[in-house]
């Protein structure tokens, strides 16, 4: 599993190797589905870097929440998003242009 930060502290590589599907295969395997949330969440943060379990410390999740695993893997999943810049996308948005010899759909598609 890979988490690391580029040098202006966002996200640049979070997830990669770690997809839902390989994390439900690792539970299987390590019998980790059978276990109390509470041992999967710390399993989580045992496998993962020291720089994922620094960005699970700054989560606000409740107290309610902090013992689930599914609140957990929706943080990290929120985090990993990369974020939108909305101005610059409108920009793209509103100056793409069909070039020649583009078919519509291409073009439509590319929108």
């Amino acid at each position: 599993m890979l988490w690391y930060h580029n040098s202006v502290g966002k996200a640049s590589k979070v997830c990669e190797m770690f997809t839902e599907q390989a994390r439900k295969n690792y539970s299987v395997a390590m019998k980790l589905h059978q276990e109390p949330e509470t041992v999967q969440i710390v399993m989580l943060l045992m496998v993962i870097r020291a720089e994922a379990r620094k960005v699970f410390s700054t989560f606000m999740l409740g107290s309610d929440n902090r013992d689930r695993i599914q609140p957990v893997l929706a943080s990290f999943a929120a985090y990993c998003q990369p974020l939108k810049n909305v101005p610059f996308e409108r920009y793209k948005f509103y100056s793409r242009m069909q070039d020649t010899g583009e078919s519509y759909d291409h073009y439509r598609t590319a929108l």
